[in-house]
């Protein structure tokens, strides 16, 4: 079922879409807790969305082979 999820590319755009949102969210409250400024929750969520993309893409195309 797994590979099915990972292989399969309307599911894992769905996904990316939704660690952007993710991302955007943690990024928010670090910066309304003050662990991080305001101008800084951008960056964190691309670097967050980057890293989880690079992971999908790995696991994907390990499932696939």
């Amino acid at each position: 079922m797994l590979k099915q999820i990972f292989t399969n590319p309307t599911f894992l755009s769905i996904i990316n879409g939704q660690l952007r949102h993710l991302a955007t969210v943690g990024g928010t409250a670090l910066a309304a807790n003050g662990w991080i400024g305001g101008d800084q929750v951008e960056v964190f969520a691309g670097a967050a969305v980057t890293l989880a993309a690079m992971v999908l893409s790995a696991v994907s195309k390990k499932l696939a082979a």
